[in-house]
C-alpha cells in the first residue's frame, strides 16, 4: 500500500505524473480556498499559493507517516490537528 506513495517512481512515469498532478490540483484547490478566506477577511492575507503549498506538505508528510508507523490516532484526530496547527497555532490559548 505505501509503494505508490513513497516509491511511485518506480511505478513508471505515467503513475508518477498522475500522482504529481493530483497533487497539484490538491494545492490548486487550497490556493483558492486560501485566496478566498483572505478576500473575505477570514483568515490573515498570505500569499496563497505559499500557503497552500505549506499545507498540502504538511498533509502530505502526516500521510506517508501514517502509512508506515501506527501512532495510536485516528485519521479524525490527525486532520483536526492539522487544521487546529494551520488556524490556530502552536500559541498558547
Amino acid at each position: 500500500m505505501t509503494l505508490p506513495f513513497r516509491d511511485s517512481c518506480a511505478l513508471g512515469g505515467r503513475f508518477d505524473k498522475h500522482l504529481f498532478g493530483l497533487y497539484e490540483r490538491f494545492v490548486d484547490d487550497l490556493e483558492g480556498l486560501v485566496a478566498d478566506g483572505s478576500q473575505r477577511n477570514v483568515i490573515i492575507g498570505v500569499p496563497p499559493k505559499l500557503a497552500a503549498f505549506s499545507v498540502a506538505a504538511l498533509v502530505a508528510q502526516l500521510a506517508r507517516r501514517r502509512l508506515s508507523t501506527d501512532d495510536g490516532l485516528s485519521a479524525r484526530a490527525a486532520a483536526d490537528f492539522v487544521v487546529d496547527l494551520v488556524f490556530e497555532g502552536l500559541r498558547p490559548r
